[in-house]
């Protein structure tokens, strides 16, 4: 998706196999996601606002392996300004100048972010760079643990 000042919505009814989504170079855009979706990318965009609806974000099958469902769902999103992030009530803001302010060094090319869910938050982390250019997110593995480790503490 490329565009300027529209509204999306993909409907319940509306099946995206690949459970993706992305846009770029977009501004004053809406989208409201009622559909099952895994990936969210956003790439440049500037005063937008995306919104999936409540049990739409995720992998329904991850919760067959004891995480959380909706946890592994995730949001990527590089040089965006003002990008209004909502999964049901939970909300976060993603914003490249904010980011800059916390940490000077990074670069607006280099730099990505992901937003996904942790202890039933949003929770934004910076994305790092590789030699080889890829991205990864550093002891992902771990990070499940964590989450399980987390909530099964929050039984007790």
């Amino acid at each position: 998706l490329d565009c300027s000042k529209i509204s999306v919505t993909l409907s319940p009814s509306c099946k995206v196999f690949t459970q993706y989504f992305e846009m770029t170079k977009c501004a004053d855009t809406s989208v409201s996601i009622q559909t099952r979706i895994c990936t969210i990318q956003a790439d440049q965009t500037t005063d937008c606002k995306i919104e999936v609806h409540d049990n739409c974000f995720g992998n329904e099958k991850m919760f067959n392996i004891g995480r959380n469902f909706g946890e592994d769902g995730m949001l990527v999103w590089v040089h965006c300004s003002n990008l209004d992030f909502w999964v049901g009530k939970e909300n976060t803001k993603c914003d490249f100048a904010t980011e800059k302010r916390k940490n000077p060094d990074i670069e607006k090319s280099m730099t990505q972010f992901s937003v996904h869910f942790k202890s039933h938050k949003l929770m934004t982390k910076m994305l790092v760079p590789q030699g080889n250019g890829y991205v990864v997110k550093n002891n992902l593995a771990k990070e499940a643990m964590d989450i399980l480790v987390e909530d099964s503490s929050e039984e007790d």
